[in-house]
């Protein structure tokens, strides 16, 4: 076929196309997303992030637990958290967040029933509101319910029932879950957490000042670097060049190295950790902030502690730092801050520019073998511990003896804790460290060390002490201490009543307000009282017992044999033994325990703490309730004739 034939095809096809463009830009554009969503604008038109002054949400349950912020210039500040600097990024992000707000309808929510659906109920519901400039009146009232999914959360606005549903939550963007106290929303998800930013190449002294003791450092230049540029400036007043001025006209930039101007234990201290001290200025954050008015319970009236760092412009920056108690809570307010506000520290930040001696400076400690350590002898206001390997080199207690169960595991970690004793800090040699009045004596291999302790840390928790007499004021942290001073009671199992409710068959109970006695026959328990045998009320017998098993003596002291009234009498028979236990009448709020088979040994016990016991007894004495509810039982008429058993003293081992 020629090409003449084919050049109506070619027109009608190209006639055809036009048509079908021409059709295509002639139809009726698609609707937006919005408008085919049924998106409504649920924010005030016109209003923009910078009229917005002011913001406030709270919990609809907790009204009176509100989170407010105020612009203050192009600042936010948190009005209800001790008009604490906001994240001001933070804040504009949320303000820009409800400003967009576009929700689809849901529903309409005519009753508090319906409301409920929704958790939009007003003391349901999370309350945000945004304030304009100039107006009292929130600009954007919203109520906040609960989240279908991730991806959405049902809303309102305030006076209204029409339900929308969001992808922008703002209950999640402040923080908020949807129940419990965490429902209330806190002003420490808004905080500005960043308390100093320094340039750490500018910083020229730090000042250190803690409860027991006082550093300073300086940076100083290199000595080399210092001569280099002294021999090419006098190369320079001579007219010559040096090799690296021809190659580069700016001086070197001069080296430097930080020294211990003042105070610390040796001259030589790490570099690596004064360098995270340093790091420390340069994103020093907080994470909370506190009521100014208890100053005193924080530490900081007068401060406990105070870091000045200077810049090398001679700006000082001055942190005045505190605890509630040693190795407590920290606390810091910067000196500049003229509004007083006191912020709440970490811990790992707070103690990293509060540092401990060690690991800045190498404290001395003390290495024993624990083959040549033979005899530990402890000496306390409170009496001497005296402790010593057997011939099969197993270590046993010589002083005070008593019948009971040694702890291992106690007199372990104590002989582990004195082969290696490592200071955790130390303190100025001006520092008060208290009376070296509690001694440990460590024999060893024919050689004797001694380690004197004082007071308790004013820095750390932790105690101070000595190593053999030498005049160093150390510290040792509080867990090594606790496996050092040990007490006697410690070093003993004073649960002595733990498994009296092992195949138990009879509890006898005698003291002067009640007398009786719980048998068990078969799987039954049996009440005998007055004369009179009866049913045990449910669970009474397994009540006492577990009361009894409890007690757990605070500690013991040798029998003097002298006797004491008793105020309460058990006698428990299980399937291996029969044990009296005996109780005295109360004196400065401890009473007394004396137990059959643990004889020589009288045991303390807090009055508190066995009073649900004495309470139990005279529960599981009483006789079961009739069905009706309204007469008493014989057995319990019985025993409400029947006079109890006087208690007698226990007589002289």
């Amino acid at each position: 076929m020629s090409w003449k034939k084919l050049i109506p095809f070619i027109v009608i096809i190209v006639v055809l196309a036009g048509l079908a463009a021409w059709k295509k830009t002639a139809q009726k554009r698609p609707e937006s997303l919005a408008v085919q969503a049924r998106l409504e604008t649920l924010a005030p038109q016109g209003v923009s992030k910078d009229e917005i002054v002011k913001v406030e949400l709270y919990a609809g349950s907790k009204p009176d637990e509100k989170v407010v912020i105020e612009k203050q210039g192009a600042d936010w500040v948190l009005t209800s958290l001790y008009d604490a600097p906001a994240n001001t990024d933070t804040v504009n992000r949320f303000v820009d967040g409800l400003l967009g707000l576009k929700g689809e309808f849901r529903a309409s929510a005519d009753s508090d029933e319906k409301l409920a659906m929704y958790n939009l109920k007003e003391d349901q519901s999370f309350v945000v509101k945004l304030y304009q400039s100039g107006k009292t009146d929130p600009v954007l009232d919203l109520r906040v319910g609960k989240a279908p999914d991730f991806k959405s959360v049902f809303m309102r606005r305030a006076g209204e029932n029409r339900v929308f549903v969001e992808a922008f939550n703002p209950r999640r963007e402040a923080g908020v879950t949807d129940a419990g106290d965490d429902a209330v929303p806190r002003g420490t998800k808004w905080l500005k957490t960043e308390l100093l930013k320094l340039d750490q190449d500018k910083i020229a002294k730090v000042a250190i000042t803690m409860p027991d003791k006082s550093l300073v450092f300086e940076r100083h230049e290199k000595p080399a670097a210092a001569e280099s540029q002294q021999a090419q400036d006098a190369s320079a007043q001579n007219g010559e060049k040096t090799e690296s001025q021809e190659k580069k006209d700016a001086p070197k930039p001069p080296e430097y190295e930080w020294k211990l101007a003042s105070g610390g234990f040796t001259q030589t201290f790490s570099d690596t950790d004064f360098k995270t001290l340093l790091g420390r200025f340069t994103n020093l954050y907080i994470t909370d902030v506190v009521d100014p008015s208890k100053k005193a319970e924080y530490g900081l009236e007068p401060p406990q502690y105070k870091v000045v760092v200077t810049l090398d412009s001679g700006e000082e920056t001055v942190l005045l730092g505190g605890r509630d108690k040693p190795g407590g809570e920290t606390y810091v307010t910067l000196a500049s801050d003229a509004s007083g506000r006191v912020y709440k520290m970490s811990k790992y930040n707070f103690e990293q520019i509060f540092i401990k001696g060690s690991p800045l400076f190498t404290l001395p400690g003390l290495t024993v073998s624990k083959d040549d350590l033979n005899r530990i002898v402890i000496e306390t206001p409170e009496g001497l511990i005296d402790l010593a390997r057997d011939d099969q080199k197993q270590w046993q207690v010589r002083s005070p003896q008593a019948a009971l169960q040694v702890k291992k595991q106690v007199i372990d970690d104590l002989v582990s804790a004195v082969c290696a004793v490592k200071p955790a800090d130390y303190a100025d040699p001006s520092v008060d460290i208290g009376p070296l009045n509690r001694k440990v004596t460590l024999y060893a291999g024919g050689t004797t060390h001694e380690l004197l302790f004082g007071a308790e840390s004013k820095h750390i928790e932790g105690t101070y002490f000595r190593i053999d007499g030498k005049p160093e004021n150390l510290t040792l942290a509080g867990y090594d201490v606790k496996k050092i001073l040990v007490s006697a009671a410690s070093l003993y199992d004073l649960a002595v009543l733990k498994d009296l409710d092992k195949e138990t068959s009879r509890v006898e109970v005698s003291s002067p307000d009640v007398t009786y006695a719980l048998a068990k026959e078969g799987e039954a328990w049996k009440l005998i009282r007055g004369g009179e045998t009866s049913d045990a009320k449910a669970h009474a017998a397994e009540d006492l017992l577990s009361e009894i098993t409890a007690v757990s003596p605070e500690t013991f002291r040798t029998d003097d044999g002298q006797a004491f009234a008793v105020a309460l009498r058990l006698l428990v028979t299980t399937a291996s033994r029969t044990v009296t236990v005996e109780f005295s009448e109360p004196r400065d709020a401890i009473r007394l325990m004396r137990v059959s088979d643990k004889p020589g040994v009288v045991f303390e016990v807090k009055a508190d703490d066995v009073k649900s016991l004495f309470d139990q007894t005279v529960e599981s004495g009483k006789a079961p309730e009739s069905p009706s509810g309204s007469q008493p039982s014989p057995d319990a008429a019985d025993a409400q004739t029947t006079p109890p058993v006087p208690a007698q003293a226990t007589p002289a081992e």
